[in-house]
C-alpha cells in the first residue's frame, strides 16, 4: 500500500529496510541505519502525528532521534498550534515550555487528519466502508486483496 502511495511522486522512494529486521523494529534503528546507507549529508525528517509527538519522550532513544531526523509534526488530533500546545503540556507530559515552543515549530499547518489506520481496519472488519478516506488504488487494492475483514 505504501509503494501504492508513493508512486508517481517525484523523488519518493520506498525502502524496506524494517521488513529485513529481526526482533523489535524501533524508529532510532531504523534513522541510524538510513543514514548509514545514505550518501552525503542530506537532512532527515521525522513525519509524525501531533498524538505522536506528546508521547515522543516514551520512545526509544527520542533526543537522538531528534538529533538525526528533525520531527515534521502534522495534526491527526489538535486542529490548531494552541490545543496542541496545551497537550503537550498537560498532564503527565514532561515538556518544558521550550520544548512545547520548539514542538510547535516543528508543526506543520495542514487541516487534521482525523483518520488512522486502526480506524480504517476497525471500519471494514465491521462492515463498512471506508472508501471517502483512503487513495482510491489503496482502496482497491484493500478491496482486491481482502484486508481486514
Amino acid at each position: 500500500m505504501v509503494e501504492l502511495v508513493v508512486d508517481g511522486i517525484e523523488g519518493a522512494e520506498l525502502c524496506d529496510i524494517e521488513l529485513d529486521r529481526n526482533g523489535p523494529s524501533y524508529s532510532i534503528d531504523t534513522i541510524r541505519e538510513l543514514r548509514e546507507i545514505t550518501e552525503g549529508d542530506i537532512p532527515f525528517r521525522l513525519l509524525i502525528g501531533d498524538d505522536q509527538a506528546v508521547n515522543f519522550h516514551e520512545w526509544k532513544d527520542w533526543t537522538s532521534i531528534i538529533e538525526l531526523a528533525e520531527p515534521l509534526v502534522l495534526p491527526r488530533l489538535w486542529s490548531t498550534p494552541d490545543e496542541f500546545a496545551h497537550a503537550l503540556a498537560g498532564e503527565g507530559c514532561p515538556w518544558s515550555e521550550e520544548q512545547v515552543k520548539q514542538w510547535l515549530n516543528w508543526r506543520i499547518d495542514l487541516p487534521c487528519m482525523d483518520i488512522s489506520s486502526d480506524e480504517v481496519r476497525a471500519i471494514i472488519a465491521g462492515g463498512g466502508d471506508p472508501q471517502d478516506e483512503l487513495q482510491p488504488d489503496v482502496y482497491e487494492y484493500i478491496e482486491q486483496q481482502g484486508l481486514y475483514q
